[in-house]
């Protein structure tokens, strides 16, 4: 125990005070005579510091569902925005042509990075508090799995974004539709990963709940 240490100090003195009433109490019991010294040595034969400390240390903090709902919730979110793009606004945007797909794509690429960035970090740094103090990997592991999708999206999914974005892309290229079939693809797997982490997320809570 560090010096400075005057919170585990102030549970130690709870401790020795509760075996104390408790060596009282048995001795009352018994109708031995429960003189201060006797108390006094009962409670510190069975006092034991390390073992009361663990059991409190290893004691999950109720805050920590709390931290692991708002987890749940951004990847939730995340996820849901994700599959629509996949499944909905995609696919709408290549039925229009090339041309008009590559105009819509860049105001909706500006606010959706916003939106599922925010998201995923929330999501990432909640699963991993949350994690931590619950002691579950499995919550710890759905928090680096949502976090994932950003390093994923600057270095893999990023080129293809800043091509797309070019004005001297040739609208009617071959090049264009190649490009934008291509993040189709790359976007389905941010859509996997948040999708597993909010299932991750969801089973955890319902199991401790």
């Amino acid at each position: 125990m560090l010096v400075g240490d005057w919170s585990d100090l102030s549970y130690g003195r709870t401790e020795v005070a509760r075996s104390l009433n408790q060596s009282c109490v048995g001795f009352a019991d018994t109708g031995a005579r429960a003189d201060t010294w006797d108390c006094l040595m009962v409670a510190t034969a069975t006092y034991n510091p390390y073992r009361t400390r663990e059991r409190s240390v290893l004691r999950p903090r109720p805050e920590s569902m709390v931290v692991i709902t708002l987890a749940a919730l951004a990847a939730g979110l995340f996820a849901g925005a994700a599959i629509y793009v996949s499944a909905v606004e995609h696919p709408a945007r290549l039925s229009c042509g090339t041309e008009l797909a590559v105009r819509e794509f860049a105001p909706s690429y500006k606010r959706g990075t916003i939106m599922q960035a925010s998201l995923a970090v929330l999501g990432c740094v909640s699963g991993i508090i949350g994690g931590r103090q619950r002691r579950d990997p499995a919550v710890m592991i759905a928090g680096v799995l949502l976090g994932s999708v950003v390093p994923f999206t600057l270095i893999v999914i990023l080129p293809t974004n800043t091509r797309l974005l070019d004005p001297t892309l040739d609208p009617q290229g071959a090049e264009l539709s190649q490009l934008l079939n291509r993040w189709g693809r790359l976007h389905a797997v941010r859509s996997a990963l948040g999708t597993v982490a909010f299932l991750i997320f969801l089973a955890r809570i319902v199991m401790r709940g």
